[in-house]
C-alpha cells in the first residue's frame, strides 16, 4: 500500500483532475448547452476527424525525422507527440516545446539535442508551409493600397529570417 502512494502517475493524474477543475470551474453548464444545441453533428465530426488525423500526420513527420537514429511503431509515435502537442499546449509562452523535449527524450531514449533540433524543423517547416499559403491566398485576395508596402517589408523580412 505504501508503494501506491508513491507512485508518479498517482500524483500525476490527481493533479491533472485538479488543474482540469480549476480550468472548468468558470464554465456554465447552461451556456455550454446551449451553444452545443447549435452545433452541426456532421461538422462537429468531420472537424475532430480532422484534428486526429492532423496530429497523426505531424506524428508521422516526426517519425521519418528520427527514422535514422530509433525505429518506433506507428502507435507508440503518434500517442507519445498528442502527449507532446497536449503539453505544448496547456503551457504558455513556449515552454511547451521544453516540456515536449523533455517528454520525448525521457520516453523515446534520445538525446536532447537531438530532439531539439527535430523541434527547430518542426517550426521551420510549418512556418514555411504558413509563408507557402499566406503568398498564394495574396495572390488570390488583392490587400489594401495602404498596406501593400509593409506587406512587402515583413514578407521580405520573413523570407531573409526564414533563409537564415
Amino acid at each position: 500500500m505504501l508503494n501506491f502512494w508513491r507512485k508518479k502517475q498517482f500524483w500525476g493524474g490527481l493533479l491533472g483532475i485538479v488543474l482540469l477543475a480549476f480550468c472548468l470551474k468558470d464554465i456554465s453548464i447552461e451556456e455550454l448547452n446551449e451553444l452545443v444545441k447549435t452545433l452541426d453533428p456532421v461538422w462537429l465530426t468531420l472537424s475532430i476527424i480532422s484534428s486526429f488525423i492532423f496530429i497523426a500526420i505531424r506524428g508521422v513527420r516526426w517519425r521519418l525525422m528520427i527514422s535514422i537514429q530509433l525505429k518506433m511503431s506507428l502507435w507508440r509515435v503518434v500517442t507519445l507527440y498528442t502527449a507532446g502537442q497536449a503539453l505544448n499546449m496547456v503551457m504558455p509562452a513556449l515552454t511547451g516545446q521544453v516540456g515536449r523535449l523533455l517528454l520525448f527524450s525521457k520516453k523515446v531514449g534520445l538525446r536532447k539535442a537531438l530532439i531539439f533540433s527535430t523541434i527547430v524543423l518542426e517550426v521551420l517547416f510549418d512556418s514555411i508551409s504558413l509563408i507557402c499559403f499566406v503568398l498564394l491566398s495574396s495572390l488570390a485576395f488583392p490587400f489594401p493600397e495602404e498596406y501593400r508596402f509593409i506587406g512587402y517589408i515583413i514578407a521580405g523580412a520573413t523570407v531573409i529570417a526564414t533563409i537564415v
